[in-house]
């Protein structure tokens, strides 16, 4: 029987209950459910997002480039939601402490608005003026959408620069988480 390394991913995060045929997470992991009471912290999406960066490499690598171009997209998602925490000095949307429609507003997968809601739209127009292959990066990398993954197929070449463009935004990220 041969797996998909993606489903490998998928996998290592989650155990899975044969019994139940749906996934459950982990014991104490941060995103539990189906009662969340907290989302993960700001210290967690900050490991995420690189270990999200490191699997899209991997996918890279073994020659899933749809697999590798729709993990990648996580990377800058958990990043940007880590700077986030940060501009609004939570270290984690917990049910109890902030408000469920703020809550609510975090659990967004468009980038876009996350770069809205971490307050970095002036940071982002200013490097994109200043930096040309910045802005190649990001407007590669801001084109992803969670719906990549009813999409069958990536070409080799889009996910190879897709990755490389995460990498260099991730950096500038990383300066503001």
């Amino acid at each position: 029987m041969h797996i998909h390394p993606a489903t490998l991913i998928i996998l290592h995060h989650f155990n899975f209950h044969q019994s139940e045929r749906k996934p459950s997470l982990r014991a104490g992991h941060p995103f539990a459910y189906p009662n969340i009471k907290a989302l993960a912290s700001a210290s967690v999406l900050k490991t995420l997002a690189l270990e999200r960066l490191q699997e899209a490499e991997c996918l890279i690598e073994n020659g899933h480039f749809g697999g590798a171009y729709y993990i990648g997209g996580y990377a800058i998602e958990l990043a940007l939601k880590a700077v986030v925490c940060k501009k609004l000095d939570i270290e984690i949307f917990d049910k109890e402490t902030v408000p469920r429609h703020i809550t609510k507003s975090f659990m967004i997968h468009d980038l876009s608005d996350l770069i809205i809601l971490a307050g970095m739209t002036s940071e982002l127009e200013e490097k994109c003026q200043i930096d040309g292959s910045f802005q190649i990066s990001w407007s590669l990398v801001s084109d992803w959408s969670e719906q990549r993954r009813y999409e069958v197929a990536c070409q080799a070449e889009k996910a190879k620069i897709f990755v490389f463009s995460l990498k260099l935004v991730i950096e500038w990220l990383q300066k503001n988480w």
